[in-house]
């Protein structure tokens, strides 16, 4: 008995590199493809950020128009409680203007 190992004909040979050939050229699209995924990802990321910037922007417009609208407001109840102050004031006196008969 002859101790060669392990004999590999030269056609198995070439067909295990075919194979290996194969699997790097998909190794290769798969990374491809990750990169590509990647620039997409940054670009989401990007247009995440101006949106959150965007949001944070229009909340302080809301914000500062909300504290407007309440300082409107409570001009507004300060302005019916005069206009209600003055014609009770005026249906007082033409109480008694009418009382002292006028």
């Amino acid at each position: 008995m002859s101790d060669q190992g392990v004999v590999i004909s030269p056609k198995e040979m070439y067909e295990l590199l075919r194979n290996v050939d194969k699997s790097l050229e998909e190794i290769k699209a798969d990374i491809r493809s990750l990169k590509e995924k990647m620039v997409d990802v940054d670009q989401a990321d990007e247009r995440s950020r101006e949106a959150l910037d965007k949001a944070k922007e229009a909340m302080t417009k809301a914000e500062a128009a909300h504290a407007l609208a309440s300082k409107l407001e409570n001009h507004q109840t300060w302005l019916w409680m005069t206009v209600v102050g003055s014609l009770v004031t005026g249906a007082i006196t033409a109480l008694f203007y009418f009382a002292r008969g006028g």
